[in-house]
């Protein structure tokens, strides 16, 4: 069976370690970029998070003016957010049955504490995780380190929550050394991606791609 090295971002991050617990047969390596799963302010252990009104008001009416300055806390360099990259978050959440996943996701979201799972991980992990980041705190990355057996931590200074969107070339460069440094190159092992969003997953791939 070929090995896999797995990527993820935020809730993307939570996907791919719970995916590397359940198949470490199948893991050549783990990328975590400011992962969500520990508990934090509204979101407690073993419960599922209030769905705020004005989130569920999307499923009828999303304005471009109002997603914007909801995107605009994932970056520490506002002039990221140019009109072309808000637009594209625009129509990827007005895509057919986009909004009402999203919703139910937030809804169905039931965190476990995350340690046990953790600890079973024993394939070599990459943390990135910028020091600036407002939608989960760089503070949490202590966490990780503490609860997972093989990572270590690369700190993204002036960087937010996407720092594949914000600083890609800052982004890939601990990463290719990474995936250089524990694949070789005739291995055959391919890179799979688990993201936030469907936006975020755009630009992580394309970064990767620049990458090869």
């Amino acid at each position: 069976m070929t090995k896999t090295a797995v990527l993820g971002n935020s809730i993307g991050g939570r996907i791919a370690w719970r995916f590397a617990a359940a198949h470490p047969e199948r893991l050549s390596k783990l990328i975590l970029v400011s992962p969500d799963g520990f508990a934090s302010p509204g979101f407690e252990y073993g419960k599922a998070p209030d769905v705020p009104l004005m989130v569920e008001a999307m499923r009828w009416t999303l304005p471009k003016w109002l997603l914007k300055p909801s995107l605009a806390p994932a970056y520490v360099d506002q002039s990221v957010m140019t009109d072309a990259l808000t637009t594209r978050y625009h129509e990827l959440m007005l895509g057919p049955g986009a909004r009402g996943a999203m919703i139910a996701r937030m809804a169905q979201t039931v965190l476990v504490d995350p340690r046990p799972l953790l600890r079973s991980i024993t394939a070599p992990t990459l943390l990135l995780w910028g020091e600036q980041d407002q939608l989960i705190p760089f503070a949490n990355s202590a966490d990780y380190l503490a609860a997972l057996p093989n990572a270590r931590l690369v700190p993204l200074p002036r960087i937010g929550h996407l720092p594949q969107e914000e600083a890609p070339l800052r982004t890939l460069q601990p990463l290719a050394s990474f995936l250089a440094e524990s694949v070789p190159p005739d291995s055959g092992v391919e890179l799979v991606s688990a993201t936030d969003t469907a936006a975020a997953g755009r630009g992580e791939k394309q970064s990767l791609e620049g990458a090869e």
